[in-house]
């Protein structure tokens, strides 16, 4: 069952409506670029899944971005992975 605007709906045309309704009224990539030009965002836990993947997404959008993490190792691969960041080692 899939659940959109209209109610619950168990069609498959019904389904494609919604998700093409979706893809058409989120164009990601081209509302969002560049939108934090000039800001610097402090990530904390960057170097591993959600936060390392905030830290791209911020640095795609044009932030200066800096990330905490406990190890070297860690904060190496991520700066390696994203480019130029600010990498800070934090003792928890």
């Amino acid at each position: 069952m899939f659940v959109n605007a209209r109610g619950p709906t168990s069609t498959d045309e019904d389904w494609q409506f919604s998700v093409r309704t979706c893809v058409q009224l989120t164009p990601i990539q081209s509302s969002f670029m560049a939108r934090l030009q000039g800001k610097l965002a402090l990530i904390t836990g960057g170097t591993s899944r959600i936060g390392l993947e905030t830290a791209r997404r911020f640095f795609q959008e044009g932030a200066r971005v800096a990330i905490t993490g406990l190890s070297k190792a860690s904060l190496e691969a991520a700066r390696k992975e994203l480019g130029d960041l600010i990498v800070i080692e934090d003792d928890a």
